[in-house]
């Protein structure tokens, strides 16, 4: 299977830290919060 390669914008990856870093003063796991990211974001291959 080939490997495909996620394309991640500047405002994604903010929007990403500012989550996991909110869910990790909640308590909650960083997989947790990036697979709720990868599942809410439409996700470009290249």
């Amino acid at each position: 299977m080939a490997k495909k390669t996620v394309v991640v914008t500047t405002a994604q990856r903010a929007a990403a830290k500012a989550l996991v870093e909110r869910d990790a003063a909640r308590g909650r796991s960083t997989p947790d919060a990036i697979r709720r990211i990868a599942e809410a974001q439409p996700v470009r291959t290249a």
